[in-house]
Formats: C-alpha cells, sequence, structure tokens
C-alpha cells in the first residue's frame, strides 16, 4: 500500500514519515484538548446577606429565596423582596389595549423596610 501525499499528491513507501517530494509530515496532528471553564458560583456563608456577604441576613426574599440584610429589604405589598426582585418587578412592560409600551413604570413605591 502506498501513501499519498496531501500536500502535493506524491506515492510514498507505507513506512515513510514524510513526503519525498515536498516533506509533508504523515503523522497525526496532536490534538489539544483545552479546559472548559467551570461557571463561577458564588458562596455566601449561611446567614449572610447575598449582596452583602459582610452582614448577617435578617430576611429572606420572598420571591427568589435570597438571604438579604436590611439594607436590601424593600416592602412590596405586604411582601419583604431584594433589590434585584423589585427591580425586576418594577420594570415590567406595560400593557395598553394589546401594546406592549417599553417603558419603566413603578407598581408600587419603593420603600426601605426597617426594625
Amino acid at each position: 500500500m502506498v501513501k499519498v501525499c496531501n500536500n502535493c499528491n506524491n506515492e510514498n513507501n507505507d513506512d515513510a514519515r514524510y513526503c519525498s517530494n515536498c516533506g509533508f509530515s504523515f503523522a497525526k496532528p496532536q490534538v489539544i484538548e483545552q479546559a472548559i471553564p467551570l461557571p463561577v458560583t458564588r458562596v455566601i456563608p449561611s446567614g449572610m446577606c447575598f449582596y452583602h456577604p459582610n452582614l448577617r441576613a435578617t430576611y429572606i426574599c420572598r420571591l427568589c429565596g435570597r438571604s438579604i440584610c436590611r439594607h436590601d429589604s424593600r416592602l412590596y405589598g405586604e411582601m419583604i423582596i431584594c433589590s434585584l426582585c423589585d427591580l425586576s418587578l418594577n420594570s415590567m412592560p406595560v400593557w395598553i389595549m394589546g401594546y406592549t409600551l417599553p417603558i419603566l413604570v413603578n407598581v408600587l413605591p419603593r420603600t426601605r423596610f426597617y426594625y
């Protein structure tokens, strides 16, 4: 059996490592596997605020379940929610007669809840 060079189509011996015409290598290219980066996860110590890991959590958000400190608590109706959930609730699109308006509307006034 004869090896045919992929570079110049020259016929070479079976045991040839390189093409006798152009010097092209018959060795299979080495596949270099790259490590897939793992997603970065944030580990919050138990009982500490999700947004301020150095502060103790005093509440748990009723929507997402994150532990939050008093600085990140928002009163939404009768629920205590975190600032991120408050932002997502207060930036929902408004529906008027079947059309979505791309404006930000405060559904309820923002209040901080302190004890």
